[in-house]
Parts: structure tokens; C-alpha cells; sequence
């Protein structure tokens, strides 16, 4: 298996290759609980550390009683930082303030639906909510491609469905006894290992034969992403009914994506963007200018419609250079990327 470039560039990545999701009750799954390395750590309720701007570690049963008040970021990987230095240069530690701070509860791979259900479930351990900003909309566009995760035309899908109802099962099974203990402890030493470890993966991956990839093109695709808008349409209603209740002022940020943003590539930004597109080739089916547009133009109208304000990343970013990294990939955004990023939705 070949190594991804962003190794070479960020090397810190590798932190984020061996950091599992695992299921969670009522938002599908958040980050495994307890990971730790130099650039990505992970708390007890599954989310990244993250600091108040005195470089406090903020903790989600202690935050009512210490803040009056907070911001709050919900989206997928983005917003959680992959490919991020360290703890302290995500999006939300940048939109701290003194005495309020900006909490994070973005979770890797999580749809729009995801995200509201994330809110609903913890905001009960929140200090009061002033701003709530969705850094969003990939997640849920390149599940077209991946018929697989899709569960129904009524309930949408979700991404990693293999990872968080097979590969995980023991996470969900009451460990009571000395055996299933045992067993547990072996599974995720056994995980570690193999996430970490290229020869283990060569090893056993030789001999695998993967299912057959179901054939895809650019009309099945964009009926897919039709019918995924509907849905995103349907939350953010809810986020609408949200804001005009309690108050909260909610703000969706579509999120930039390479083959969404016409900024000129810096060389790492195009030998990156090469190799997801040579190991993933779906990603022209919806990294491309036509999608964008529609994602855009729909959500934009959707948020009109229910007076939640809306931004477009893409946009911003459109007027940086070719001398500029700020992808890693994709999707994820470099720390230079991420900082920029902040300062603008400030």
C-alpha cells in the first residue's frame, strides 16, 4: 500500500491513522475515548482536548459551572482538526474569547443529521450557548458514492457503517466478566497495532478479495446528491426551529474542498490531491464545479429560508495563491489553512 504524501509533508498524521471512532448512543459513534499521542488527544466523552483561551483544559461536566457562556463548532473531520498539528490549532480553540470559550464537539465522518443529534444530546452539559457554528455539507454530498452506507432514501446514510456496527461490536457488548475483559483488551491492542503498523497491514490484506465496487457515474451520482440535499434541507429546518426558540445565533460555514474552491494549487496541495484522486476516483463525481454549484445554491436558499446565516468557505478561499498550502488533502485543512479559516468566520 502506498504512503499517502501527507506523511511526508505532515508527519503528525500518522497520529490521526491509528485514532478509531467507536459507537455512541444517539449520535452514531464519536472518537474513542482515551487516545493519546503528541498531536491528537482524545477525552473521556470522545472528543478532542480543547483549551479556554488561559489555556485551561476544558471539560464537558465541568463547563456549566466554570462559563457563563460559549460558543460552539459542530462538523465532521474538518472541524475536528485531522491533519493538525496539535490539540491547540483546531478551528474552535482559534474562535476562543476571554472568559467565553469556543467549545468543539465535531466528530469525524458525521453527516448534518449527525451534527444535530450531537447538539441535542450533550447541550444539557453546556454553559449557555451564544453561537453555534456548522462547519459542514462534505460528509453528507460523498455518501452518493457509497451506496453501501446509504440506509434508506427516508433516513439518508452514514459513513464507516462496516467500522462502527462490525469492526467495533465488542464496544457495544456489556464486558462484565473476566473472559469478555480479556477479549476486549486484546481487541484493541490488536487494533493499535495494526493501524499503526504497515507490514501488518500489507500482511494481511494480501490475500483479501475486495467486493466488487458498484459501478458509478456522474447522472447516478447527481441523483443521489439530489435526494441528499432533501435531507440537508430537513436539518437545517431543525437547526431554524433552534435558533428562532432559544435564541442562539447559528451560522453554516460550507465547508472548502479541493475540486469545490478554484484557488490555485500549491505543488503539496496538487501531489496530494493526485494521489486521493488515483486511490479514491469517486471524488470526481463530487469534487467538481457543477456539484458545488448546486450544493451551494441549495444550501444557501435552505438557510435563507430559515434564517440560519450562511457562508461559503470556498469563496474565502478562492483568493489565496498558489504560494499558499492550506489543504493536506481534499478536505483537511493544514494548520495555516485552519487559522485563516477562523479569522474570516470571526
Amino acid at each position: 500500500m502506498e504512503t499517502h504524501p501527507r506523511l511526508k509533508y505532515f508527519p503528525w498524521h500518522i497520529d490521526y491513522i491509528s485514532q478509531a471512532n467507536i459507537f455512541a448512543p444517539n449520535v452514531v459513534s464519536v472518537a474513542k475515548p482515551g487516545y493519546r499521542s503528541r498531536s491528537l488527544n482524545i477525552d473521556a466523552h470522545g472528543f478532542r482536548f480543547q483549551y479556554d483561551s488561559s489555556r485551561h483544559q476544558i471539560d464537558l461536566m465541568t463547563a456549566r459551572d466554570l462559563y457563563h457562556g460559549c460558543d460552539l463548532v459542530l462538523g465532521n473531520s474538518t472541524s475536528f482538526g485531522v491533519s493538525l498539528s496539535s490539540d491547540s490549532k483546531t478551528l474552535g480553540h482559534y474562535l476562543n474569547s476571554d472568559g467565553h470559550p469556543c467549545i468543539n464537539l465535531s466528530v469525524r465522518g458525521a453527516t448534518m443529521q449527525q451534527e444535530l443529534a450531537i447538539f441535542l444530546t450533550y447541550k444539557h452539559l453546556l454553559p449557555k450557548v451564544r453561537r453555534i457554528i456548522l462547519l459542514t455539507g462534505i460528509c453528507d454530498i460523498s455518501l452518493a458514492t457509497q451506496p453501501a452506507d446509504m440506509w434508506s432514501e427516508a433516513v439518508g446514510g452514514m459513513h464507516s457503517t462496516e467500522t462502527f456496527f462490525k469492526l467495533h461490536y465488542a464496544h457495544i457488548q456489556r464486558a462484565e466478566t473476566r473472559p469478555l475483559l480479556g477479549k476486549q483488551a486484546f481487541l484493541n491492542w490488536a487494533e493499535e497495532r495494526y493501524h499503526k503498523s504497515s507490514f501488518l497491514r500489507k500482511f494481511f490484506e494480501r490475500d483479501v478479495q475486495p467486493k466488487e465496487e458498484p459501478c458509478l457515474d456522474h447522472g447516478s451520482v447527481e441523483k443521489t446528491v439530489w435526494h441528499i440535499l432533501s435531507l440537508m434541507n430537513s436539518a437545517v429546518e431543525s437547526w431554524g426551529w433552534i435558533a428562532r426558540s432559544s435564541g442562539i445565533e447559528i451560522q453554516l460555514v460550507l465547508q472548502p474542498v479541493l475540486g469545490w474552491t478554484t484557488k490555485p494549487l500549491s505543488k503539496i496541495e496538487q501531489v496530494c490531491l493526485d494521489f486521493d484522486a488515483d486511490r479514491l476516483p469517486a471524488i470526481q463525481y463530487y469534487a467538481n464545479q457543477k456539484i458545488y454549484q448546486h450544493v451551494k445554491d441549495s444550501m444557501k436558499t435552505f438557510c435563507q429560508k430559515q434564517g440560519v446565516g450562511f457562508l461559503d468557505a470556498n469563496t474565502y478561499l478562492n483568493t489565496f495563491g498558489a504560494t499558499d498550502t492550506l489543504f493536506t488533502d481534499i478536505c483537511h485543512l493544514t494548520d495555516s489553512g485552519t487559522q485563516k479559516l477562523a479569522t474570516w468566520i470571526r
